[in-house]
């Protein structure tokens, strides 16, 4: 894949974009690897628990910055969760950083007959994560297309996106192309 991009900003990106399909490998169902990471109906134990749902959410959001290591990222970076779906691993990272979009093609608006924002913190308190409404914002925007400028983003990241965007490479693109 060509990426229009200096050299000196690759690796960091690379490095992101490898852990994104290190997790994939990880929840691919018949690949011989543990099924624990699935969090859609394909686990071997398919019965919903919230609290474990959102210890998964947080193990990915914690391996994530672990694996990133050198590459450190302030407590006030701007970051960016592509194809962040209901904003389960938005809302830790918007307990670490001041300023987190969870960007998906969702309506959060109309979502949950426009219960969603409350049902949403109200979920996320019974699990014990708090974050500031303020340094979490829903964008409901196409991977495809990201309405920000260039460069906006200190940090961008995705978890199990990439599958369910009709151009992943494109989405890429878009991805690098507002990251710092």
């Amino acid at each position: 894949m060509d990426v229009e991009k200096p050299a000196s900003r690759l690796p960091r990106f690379f490095h992101q974009w490898r852990i994104l399909f290190a997790e994939e490998s990880v929840a691919r169902p018949g690949s011989g690897a543990a099924t624990k990471h699935r969090d859609d109906g394909d686990s071997v134990n398919s019965t919903y628990s919230e609290s474990a749902d959102f210890k998964q959410h947080k193990e990915y959001v914690d391996d994530m910055l672990v694996n990133l290591g050198s590459h450190t990222i302030l407590p006030s970076a701007r970051v960016l969760d592509v194809g962040g779906g209901e904003g389960m691993h938005a809302c830790f990272l918007a307990q670490r950083f001041d300023l987190c979009y969870c960007l998906d093609i969702k309506e959060y608006q109309t979502l949950y007959e426009g219960e969603y924002f409350r049902l949403f913190t109200e979920k996320c308190a019974r699990n014990g994560v708090i974050f500031g409404s303020d340094n979490l914002q829903f964008i409901e925007c196409d991977a495809m297309d990201i309405l920000f400028r260039d460069s906006y983003f200190d940090f961008v990241t995705s978890f199990n996106a990439m599958e369910h965007i009709p151009d992943p490479e494109k989405a890429l693109t878009e991805m690098i192309r507002v990251t710092k």
